[in-house]
């Protein structure tokens, strides 16, 4: 349990059972007493050792405690490992993957292995030009390395 490792038994259970707020995308003002409390909550974290989430726990802990949170839609921040977005054909904007789907304002792309998932629907800046060949995945360099640089789904092994 990341709550337990990064803050104790007490504050997980305080904590355990609300959703984890995602802190890939935030908008704070300078002045927001939450930077201070982050970061004194941030330290405490620190002391017990370094822990998955330990960052984003720290954060949701300040939010929380200082009543400054605002909960978006999920579209305001898609976390492309749960569910691929959609590209609406006529216009090339990141949609929601249901009928009617809402135009995405940022699509949250985690996790290293899901570095091939994202290179083959386009997901990365640029279809990721920025990428070293080492940073491509195997079966998708030769298409890169040939100065092909945007996978299409479906094309080369296992698709």
């Amino acid at each position: 349990m990341q709550w337990t490792a990064a803050f104790g038994d007490g504050v997980a259970r305080q904590y355990v059972l609300l959703p984890i707020l995602n802190n890939g995308v935030y908008a704070m003002s300078r002045n927001s007493p939450v930077w201070q409390s982050w970061a004194s909550i941030l330290a405490l974290s620190l002391t017990r050792g370094l822990t998955d989430l330990f960052d984003q726990l720290s954060l949701q802990k300040a939010l929380l405690e200082k009543g400054k949170w605002i909960a978006l839609p999920s579209r305001a921040n898609w976390m492309s490992h749960y569910a691929l977005p959609q590209k609406r054909p006529e216009d090339g904007i990141w949609i929601e993957p249901r009928m009617g789907g809402q135009p995405i304002g940022v699509i949250h792309l985690v996790a290293e292995k899901m570095r091939e998932t994202n290179l083959r629907h386009g997901l990365l800046f640029d279809g990721g030009d920025y990428l070293s060949p080492e940073e491509v995945p195997e079966n998708l360099s030769a298409a890169f390395l040939a100065g092909r640089r945007r996978p299409v789904i479906g094309e080369g092994p296992g698709a």
